[in-house]
């Protein structure tokens, strides 16, 4: 079982990606134990293309907490094989920056991170059927807290446990 304990970016990557590909030479399935507070969304994205790119099948389980970059992780394992612990929780938010300079360097910088909301969302609607539009209202409620019932009602996860 591969275990994500803790931030995502780029050093946690390099390990999960390790782990990965070992996992991926010997199991049938590949067992993930999800556990983060977030961290880069870039980084999580890079998390995610590896275990849409993985041959086999890939189970994740949430348990703890698993917020911010950590849940486009959850919802890209393979449908029908993404749990929950019914204790857990997942929290979700709209990406953030630190926006300085020039006003034409501001602009391009509230573009470039708009961008990156926007296909978070269009993502989540891909991995879960719940719409972008969705999403997006829930990221921009500030810190959102979904319960198990409520990541399932989403389609997040497909199993409490």
């Amino acid at each position: 079982m591969i275990k994500i304990i803790g931030p995502i970016n780029e050093d946690t990557l390099s390990v999960f990606l390790e782990e990965l590909d070992a996992e991926s030479q010997s199991q049938s399935v590949v067992r993930i134990l999800l556990s983060s507070e977030g961290g880069t969304a870039l980084d999580a994205l890079a998390y995610v293309s590896a275990i849409r790119r993985c041959k086999r099948r890939v189970a994740v389980c949430a348990t703890g907490v698993v917020m911010s970059a950590a849940t486009l992780i959850l919802a890209a394992g393979t449908k029908g094989l993404r749990y929950i612990h019914k204790e857990a929780w997942v929290m979700v938010h709209e990406d953030s920056g630190k926006v300085k300079g020039t006003v034409s360097q501001m602009e391009r910088e509230v573009f470039r991170l708009r961008r990156m909301e926007d296909q978070w969302c269009v993502l989540l609607e891909e991995y879960t059927g719940t719409s972008a539009k969705t999403w997006s209202k829930l990221h921009a409620e500030g810190d959102t807290y979904l319960s198990a019932d409520e990541c399932l009602a989403l389609g997040l996860i497909d199993k409490i446990i």
